[in-house]
């Protein structure tokens, strides 16, 4: 779950490290969460959907050793809030959050890989979902997609009923284990027939609403991968001369049976 270490956030209700849900790294100074999230971190009315004020405070628990706190700010672009009646395909309950001040996140701290991958044909894809339930303990949860629901939501199964998303999940990441991708934001869960079912936004429709430009750039159907570093040698690079040698050497072999022949 190296993904998730490096992009999880907590974030944070007011005077308390108790967790009002789960955010995700998107961008050097950038973290994607709920709307709902931030009322409940805020003690706001959830029915007001004026942009909250206040400074949001996040930690980022996993990869810096749960010790480094960061105060965030709400973008006003970047709020979408929760619609009673959500209509099909229309984001909504989504926060932009930017980090107060002018620096970055530290070194480590990467946002996940991004695909608009066709999510209406999703079905049974491997996810992994992390967050905060019960405000302080963590846990991942493992599923499969099952498309979209009439609200456009990805409907993802759980693949393990003892084991499902609760309170403290919302603003969760969903990432996909074959590529390692973000595919959506975690929103909402259902129970039916004794079995808790996820809702996430997809991340085709968030980028509808929420300008991601500045922090993702999506290319469909590709991952976007963070940079390598300076030394690192591909493998075709490291085989080229290799192949060349044996295929010089076989040369070289052929030429002195020739000669012997």
């Amino acid at each position: 779950m190296a993904a998730h270490s490096a992009s999880l956030a907590k974030i944070l209700r007011q005077g308390s490290q108790d967790a009002a849900g789960t955010g995700v790294v998107i961008g050097p100074r950038q973290v994607l969460t709920c709307a709902h999230v931030v009322y409940d971190a805020l003690g706001r009315d959830g029915l007001d959907p004026s942009v909250p004020e206040g400074e949001i405070r996040i930690t980022l628990p996993l990869r810096l050793g749960g010790g480094a706190d960061f105060e965030m700010k709400l973008r006003a672009d970047g709020w979408v809030p929760p619609m009673a009646e959500p209509e099909f395909g229309i984001a909504e309950d989504l926060a932009l959050l930017e980090l107060v001040g002018t620096a970055d996140f530290p070194a480590g701290v990467l946002p996940p890989r991004f695909t608009d991958m066709d999510l209406g044909n999703a079905l049974d894809r491997p996810v992994a979902m992390s967050g905060f339930p019960g405000g302080n303990s963590f846990d991942t949860v493992l599923g499969a997609t099952r498309g979209l629901d009439d609200r456009s939501r990805l409907q993802i199964d759980p693949a393990n009923s003892e084991r499902v998303v609760a309170g403290g999940f919302s603003g969760a990441a969903v990432l996909d284990l074959k590529t390692g991708c973000l595919i959506g934001l975690l929103v909402s869960k259902k129970t039916r027939d004794n079995v808790t079912i996820a809702y996430a936004i997809p991340v085709g429709t968030i980028a509808k609403a929420v300008d991601l430009s500045a922090v993702m750039v999506p290319t469909p159907g590709e991952a976007r991968l963070p940079p390598l570093p300076r030394n690192f040698v591909s493998r075709e690079a490291f085989l080229a001369p290799l192949r060349e040698k044996v295929l010089s050497g076989i040369t070289a072999g052929v030429r002195q049976a020739r000669l012997l022949g």
